[in-house]
């Protein structure tokens, strides 16, 4: 499981949506797109508890993660944390292709 790209994918877009507050519509599809792969790990990967593996993992990134006070980011640090919101996005998608 460890040495699968969906799993390590799956875990850097947890990281990178957790340092990017704001996100916009494409931090709403990604906190959803993960959701629904999580379900989806539990029927398509080799073992059903890799999605189990997967909830938690989706618990402990966040708190692993540093906190960003999104009110002292400037103009240029919402920007980046838009386009880091996309990043995380298409590296769900990216955990979509490589689980499928």
């Amino acid at each position: 499981m460890f040495t699968q790209v969906w799993f390590w994918c799956f875990v850097a877009s947890g990281f990178i949506a957790g340092m990017c507050p704001f996100g916009g519509i494409s931090g709403t599809l990604n906190l959803i797109a993960r959701i629904v792969f999580m379900v989806l790990v539990f029927f398509k990967a080799e073992e059903w508890w890799y999605g189990l593996i997967l909830i938690a993992i989706n618990f402990l990134v966040p708190l692993l993660t540093p906190r960003v006070d999104p009110h002292a980011m400037t103009g240029g640090g919402r920007l980046i944390s838009v386009v880091g919101n996309i990043v995380a996005l298409a590296l769900t998608v990216v955990s979509y292709v490589s689980l499928l």
